[in-house]
């Protein structure tokens, strides 16, 4: 068994989601776990490990469970990955917001044709 296949990238990425859902800046969410800013940063970039009292305190900042920090799957969760969504598409110009739209539009097309 290996005993370090944990996915520190994705974890620091659903933190990045929900931190940014409630629109907490690295900051504030730094503060409320009393951590430095750089260790966030660090932890939502994947760079850093986190303990799980780390992990603990995170989650009851942002009013998530541990579970979906730990989870890869975030079916359940419509709001964070609708803002995740938003987030991608607000990051584009009208071009490329278009030509991504429409590439979305043909994979729910082949989707639904199964």
């Amino acid at each position: 068994m290996k005993k370090d296949n944990i996915d520190y990238i994705a974890i620091g990425k659903r933190i990045k989601t929900a931190r940014k859902s409630k629109k907490f800046t690295q900051e504030k969410l730094a503060t409320i776990c009393e951590l430095s800013i750089q260790h966030i940063s660090n932890i939502e970039n994947g760079n850093s490990k986190l303990s799980l009292p780390t992990l603990i305190d995170i989650a009851n900042a942002l009013n998530v469970t541990v579970d979906f920090l730990l989870t890869d799957v975030t079916y359940n969760n419509r709001e964070i990955m609708m803002k995740e969504v938003y987030d991608f598409f607000e990051s584009c110009d009208q071009s490329e917001t278009y030509f991504y739209l429409d590439i979305l539009k043909k994979i729910k097309e082949l989707y639904n044709k199964k």
